[in-house]
């Protein structure tokens, strides 16, 4: 098959929506099938910070091959950057598949010679464009594959049709235990730092203050793609873009995700597949790996006691923490790659044999 990948952007930094995209690229790819991934200029119900002539420019200066360059992808992917997406900027293919909201009114306009049109919605976005625009497109006439639970009856309620659920997946190659999860300080945490208000990163700052001054010995890793802020304490090690994630998780006895919203949390996943006991807040975006005394504990969103009292929890309890980190590690390899990618060759021939 050929598969027309598009996405809303080129992104400069790393994040969780592209890197599933690419993910599937690279898996599609490796299966045999002809990948083109597009990076449109301009999507509509999007505010942009400078013309599209300006972002032309620094892209084609800085990003020339269209390439992302924080995410290797095969090198039989080809690649094109686009200034919208029309027939005229998308080749004929047997299946388009977008992500977000606002990529799916463009791709809803594309003739039937480009592909069957399938959207992967992997967050409620509305951070980005108000409910009613985000809601009208769930009702365009695409295939919609949703990536949580919460997303389905969202969905499902919207249009009066079920979407295919597929979870997020993992890749077990990258993401494993190399330190003993009983070797581990058990007083270490890491923690995904973000400028963005969603993540919850101020509270889950505030919580981590309070276990410093219950345990003085408590070692805490911020990972991010952004610059360390001026009010970071000394004692938090601070990582920016780092290329060795999978070191910090295995460092850690803790993963603690503070979120007020996500689709489908990576990183926290990530932790779990890497041996660290799970803290998160109960959102639906935790939901599908998250089950409270289980595989994580869970927290309310933007409650900075509720954190610190469940991070102390596990601080003090070395016996409770190596127990979630097992059960969490043994639950989180349920979500493969393999069997995501299989899935969706199965959606994919279906709609193209049903077209044809």
């Amino acid at each position: 098959m050929k598969i027309n990948i598009i996405l809303p952007s080129l992104s400069l930094r790393a994040g969780g929506g592209h890197t599933i995209m690419y993910e599937y690229a690279n898996r599609l790819a490796q299966s045999g099938h002809e990948v083109i991934v597009y990076h449109s200029m301009y999507v509509p119900y999007t505010k942009y910070r400078m013309p599209l002539f300006l972002r032309v420019i620094r892209l084609n200066i800085f990003h020339s091959n269209s390439k992302p360059y924080w995410f290797t992808l095969e090198n039989t992917i080809r690649t094109k950057t686009i200034s919208k997406i029309t027939d005229k900027t998308v080749e004929e293919g047997d299946i388009v598949f977008s992500t977000c909201f606002s990529t799916a009114y463009e791709v809803a306009n594309l003739a039937r010679n480009k592909g069957e049109k399938v959207n992967l919605i992997q967050d409620f976005e509305v951070w980005i464009s108000s409910e009613e625009n985000i809601l009208n497109s769930y009702r365009l006439r695409l295939h919609h594959i949703v990536i949580n639970d919460y997303l389905f009856k969202i969905l499902e309620d919207t249009n009066k049709k079920k979407p295919i659920l597929i979870y997020n997946a993992i890749d077990r190659k990258k993401f494993y235990i190399k330190t003993p999860i009983t070797d581990r300080f058990e007083r270490s945490i890491c923690m995904l730092y973000s400028k963005e208000e969603r993540k919850g990163s101020k509270y889950g700052l505030e919580a981590i203050k309070i276990c410093k001054e219950v345990y003085p010995d408590l070692k805490v890793n911020l990972f991010s793609v952004f610059k360390k802020p001026k009010d970071i304490p000394d004692w938090i090690d601070y990582l920016q873009s780092p290329a060795n994630l999978i070191d910090i998780y295995n460092n850690s006895a803790i993963f603690f995700s503070p979120s007020n919203g996500e689709g489908w949390a990576l990183p926290p996943a990530e932790g779990l597949s890497c041996g660290c006991a799970l803290v998160c807040t109960d959102i639906g975006g935790h939901a599908a790996y998250a089950i409270h005394s289980e595989t994580a504990l869970l927290v309310q969103p933007k409650n900075v006691i509720d954190m610190a009292d469940k991070l102390c929890r596990l601080l003090k309890d070395n016996e409770m923490r190596v127990k979630l980190a097992e059960n969490g590690h043994k639950y989180i390899r349920k979500f493969s790659w393999e069997e995501n990618v299989i899935q969706i060759e199965k959606i994919f021939e279906s709609l193209v044999s049903n077209y044809s």
